[in-house]
């Protein structure tokens, strides 16, 4: 293995060492709808394809999405999300 080789890969290791440190740091999230938010970047946390920063999930301004965002195909929710979702996943 070539010298750049060697450095690429110590360095792709530190980039997903950095990464799981940052991730320790940053636990999940539970709103008070129930919904987990998994931390994204900075202050950002993911739900559904969804990104608030922490405080607008921690202080329960957040309500559940709008009907406009269950129709985009961009968008996989959860059965918290889009309620309908559970009858039609029952049916």
């Amino acid at each position: 293995m070539s010298r750049i080789d060697e450095l690429i890969a110590r360095w792709g290791q530190a980039r997903t060492e950095l990464a799981d440190l940052e991730a320790a740091e940053h636990p999940d999230i539970v709103d008070h709808h129930g919904r987990t938010w998994e931390w994204s970047q900075g202050t950002l946390y993911r739900h559904c394809r969804l990104e608030f920063p922490e405080p607008f999930i921690t202080d329960g301004r957040l309500g559940l999405p709008k009907k406009t965002h269950l129709t985009t195909v961009d968008h996989e929710m959860c059965a918290t999300c889009d309620p309908d979702r559970l009858t039609a996943d029952a049916a």
